[in-house]
């Protein structure tokens, strides 16, 4: 059994990232997924850490986020908590409506909803599950 199955708890600090990274290099390595697919992967993580320590907890801090990254037959699945406020990132989503902008944000929630191949939240005992699937092209 691979060790990316057990769950990963972190503080939500920038340094802790590689961390998980690294994880999720490790489990696409362990599925044989491709460069591009784990590319994908990573931005994904990295863009819900990256949202969970600015919007969820206001900054850094040592409240957790935890990580769970499973080997399938058909690629990686990547379970993502942590204990912010309620937020459904895969709620309707209108990219056409966010236009041009000079100031950053709103566009990693877009690429948290078209990356994996499959997605889905929930809200459980006070934190939001983000569950995420990138699967070998076929």
């Amino acid at each position: 059994m691979s060790q990316n199955t057990a769950t990963l708890p972190v503080y939500a600090r920038f340094s802790s990232l590689g961390i998980l990274l690294d994880r999720v290099a490790n489990a696409c390595l362990e599925a044989g997924l491709d460069n591009v697919i784990r590319k994908r992967a990573e931005l994904a993580v990295e863009e819900l850490f990256a949202n969970t320590i600015n919007h969820a907890y206001g900054g850094e801090s040592d409240r957790p986020v935890w990580l769970q990254v499973m080997v399938t037959p058909e690629g990686i699945k990547i379970d993502y908590q942590d204990n912010g406020p309620a937020f459904a990132p895969f709620a309707s989503l209108d990219i056409h409506a966010m236009g041009p902008s000079n100031s950053p944000g709103g566009f990693g929630i877009t690429l948290i909803n078209t990356m994996p191949n499959a997605r889905a939240y929930s809200r459980q005992n006070g934190n939001n599950i983000i569950c995420l699937e990138f699967c070998r092209d076929t």
